[in-house]
């Protein structure tokens, strides 16, 4: 490390692929933020996971035109109104993608999983809550 140089590490105990750190280390790199090389430790620790990302906040980004450090960065992230307000802002629109695409993975997981067939060029799609006739008619189709 260099002298005057300052990191901030953030923990928590959620799988990274679930944290909102995760989300937000990445939302600031994609922006110019600097990650540490080497940030990312992911431990057993007490029988419990631990999560611990390390950036270095000396560093600040440019964000179209804007110069801002991490916390600026952070606040803005975490503060929905001034992304509702700041729509077309990059940390917004990043925002947003992640909002959305959760809300959607989520959404998508809970949908019941249909059966197919296919003859020819027609198909019949079954679902396990379909009415009755159409359970039938899926039954008969070949």
């Amino acid at each position: 490390m260099i002298q005057g140089e300052s990191f901030l590490t953030l923990t928590d105990n959620e799988d990274p692929s679930k944290s909102t750190n995760t989300d937000l280390v990445f939302a600031w790199h994609t922006l110019g933020g600097v990650l540490v090389p080497h940030t990312f430790q992911k431990v057993i620790e007490n029988e419990k996971l631990r999560v611990s990302w390390t950036i270095q906040i000396s560093k600040k980004a440019d964000i179209n035109g804007e110069i801002l450090d991490f916390m600026e960065f952070r606040k803005r992230w975490d503060d929905l109104e001034w992304c509702k307000a700041n729509e077309w802002h990059p940390i917004s629109i990043i925002r947003a993608f992640r909002d959305n695409s959760r809300d959607g993975k989520r959404w998508a997981r809970q949908q019941a999983t249909g059966a197919l067939k296919r003859k020819g060029n027609s198909m019949c799609i079954c679902y396990p809550d379909s009415p009755e006739w159409l359970k039938k008619e899926f039954a008969r189709f070949i």
